[in-house]
């Protein structure tokens, strides 16, 4: 029997090469890692229900993540699998600066193969990093701000704040302020 849910999300996740979409996405579809991941050629798919609390009781989304390639070599075919998106989860490395300052270029890539404004989720990876830190708070608040966007910082190993990540994609696609929100984790 079909699990039933309330809503159906294509998500997609962008950012650089090496910056850990794939991690993320197995994490949280699977709740797994591993230190040896392939390079992801052209999209990857995973799916996973999650359950909301609001006050009028649970809502239930079936998110349909898509794990992009962030190599420049896959430029020319990610935008086909962009059609359709309702939300995109940024990820950049927090041990690696130029994946920070490439995010516009991800957020442009975003917004010019979607014509309508979805909501857009900035994630920092590898906070189980810190004495590699390449990226301070006052810079990556600061280009949140800039671009509206809401931040989370993640670790794929440790699976720190993972679903976090996707609970609140979630809520931004559904319209719900997170402020009042209760995330089920």
């Amino acid at each position: 029997m079909a699990q039933e849910y309330d809503y159906l999300f294509k998500t997609i996740v962008v950012g650089d090469g090496g910056v850990g979409k794939t991690a993320l996405t197995i994490r949280f579809s699977k709740g797994i890692f591993t230190e040896d991941y392939k390079m992801t050629i052209g999209v990857d798919f995973h799916v996973k229900t999650i359950s909301i609390e609001i006050d009028e009781g649970l809502i239930t989304c079936k998110l349909q993540v898509w794990d992009t390639g962030g190599e420049e070599r896959f430029g020319s075919i990610r935008p086909m699998y962009y059609q359709g998106s309702l939300g995109a989860i940024l990820v950049f490395d927090l041990t690696n600066y130029a994946s920070f300052e490439h995010l516009l270029k991800w957020i442009e890539e975003v917004r010019t193969n979607i014509k309508f404004e979805i909501p857009l989720l900035l994630v920092g990876n590898k906070s189980d990093l810190p004495d590699q830190r390449a990226i301070s708070m006052e810079e990556i608040n600061q280009f949140a701000k800039d671009f509206n966007l809401y931040y989370i910082e993640t670790s794929a190993k440790t699976g720190k704040r993972v679903d976090d990540c996707f609970y609140v994609l979630t809520c931004l696609m559904a319209g719900l302020d997170i402020a009042e929100i209760k995330l089920r984790l």
